[in-house]
């Protein structure tokens, strides 16, 4: 009898340290989980249970896997891989994406540059003359103009778009603004003294990439955004489909739609004098659902529309200096591309969408980056 127990005290501790030891434990480090909780944190912003993301790209090591070894192969599961919604990037990403490509052209052209010694002081002489530059750019042959002249419309392209990020700058942003984006200018028209001209290509292309490093670290102060995915809804799109939430399949589960003055001003018009009784009716259809949606709480702060979908209606009208030049303030849909400017610079951590089957005013979105998705069918 007491060998019994004694086999069953040595069992029961084997079993204790078995089955017990570093029981709640976790190890230092597993590198893993930190992939794997990222995973899930993107898959359910995208409202996509299927296939896997990490960073916006697709996360091969966190895979389906089934039962069955050839169930990846599927039609199903490779539809939505091929249609899986691709990552978004907010606008000032696509910026910066713009600044990369003008520092690669940079390149190119100081590649292509001579620096030459303009001090006048340098054959010697009874006078010294005071407040000259020391170096100064060589003349460029006519290839090399007409490149400082293609990257000059490109930054003055960029300029507008990267300064509306700050809508209200520190005295200290706003000195390291000017001195960046007016060096990419100087360095581009070469003309004047030329104080910060240094004395060789090496030193101009560390300047450069100095420079544009700088212009990049500003957007680190920028703030992050709730709504990662913001809508802007064109008049044409609400009178084809007056459903706030039906642009999840394009732009996920969680996103604010912004109904804009100039688009409530024409659906308002349109109900009345539209060219035809088919877009009256959809105006009033559109302004109906409007109002609708306007009694579910604080139009100004937002409303719910559908699961994670919010609608916020806006009251100012486009005014700024900093808009591109080209905008013409008395056409509707320059009024809108320039409401929808003003609204990403207030959101710049988002990815801000248009939502319009208009041609020429998708054209005018892709000349400022900003994206837009066609309306689905009602």
């Amino acid at each position: 009898m007491r060998q019994t127990v004694r086999h069953q005290i040595w069992i029961a501790g084997i079993a204790v340290i078995a089955l017990f030891t570093n029981l709640g434990a976790t190890r230092l480090w597993d590198q893993d989980e930190a992939f794997f909780a990222r995973t899930a944190v993107e898959m359910r912003e995208r409202n996509e249970w299927i296939v896997p993301y990490f960073n916006g790209e697709l996360f091969a090591a966190g895979a389906v896997h089934t039962a069955e070894p050839d169930a990846r192969d599927s039609p199903l599961l490779q539809d939505r891989v091929v249609n899986a919604r691709p990552y978004q990037p907010t606008y000032a990403q696509r910026l910066l994406a713009e600044l990369d490509g003008i520092a690669d052209s940079y390149t190119d052209i100081l590649n292509a540059s001579g620096i030459e010694n303009v001090d006048p002081n340098r054959h010697g002489g009874h006078g010294v003359f005071i407040g000259f530059a020391n170096w100064g750019w060589e003349s460029s042959d006519d290839e090399l103009e007409a490149a400082r002249m293609t990257l000059l419309r490109q930054v003055r392209d960029w300029e507008p778009r990267f300064r509306l990020l700050f809508p209200h700058p520190t005295p200290r942003v706003s000195k390291r603004l000017d001195k960046g984006i007016g060096r990419l200018n100087k360095w581009l028209t070469r003309g004047g003294k030329g104080h910060d001209v240094p004395s060789t290509i090496t030193e101009a292309q560390q300047k450069i990439t100095e420079t544009i490093a700088g212009l990049r670290s500003l957007v680190d102060l920028l703030p992050t955004d709730g709504y990662p995915v913001r809508l802007v809804v064109d008049t044409n799109a609400l009178i084809d489909n007056p459903d706030l939430a039906a642009y999840t399949a394009d732009l996920g589960a969680k996103y604010v739609a912004h109904l804009l003055p100039v688009v409530l001003r024409e659906i308002d018009e349109l109900k009345r004098s539209g060219r035809n009784e088919q877009v009256r009716e959809g105006a009033r259809k559109a302004e109906k659902r409007l109002k609708g949606i306007r009694t579910n709480g604080d139009m100004r702060e937002g409303v719910c529309v559908a699961g994670g979908v919010i609608a916020k209606f806006e009251h100012i009208e486009p005014r700024s200096d900093a808009l591109p030049a080209w905008l013409d303030m008395t056409v509707p849909d320059d009024r809108l591309v320039a409401s929808t400017l003003l609204l990403q610079s207030e959101h710049p951590g988002c990815a801000m969408y248009v939502a319009t089957s208009d041609i020429n005013l998708q054209t005018k979105l892709a000349a400022v980056g900003l994206p837009f998705v066609e309306p689905p069918p009602n």
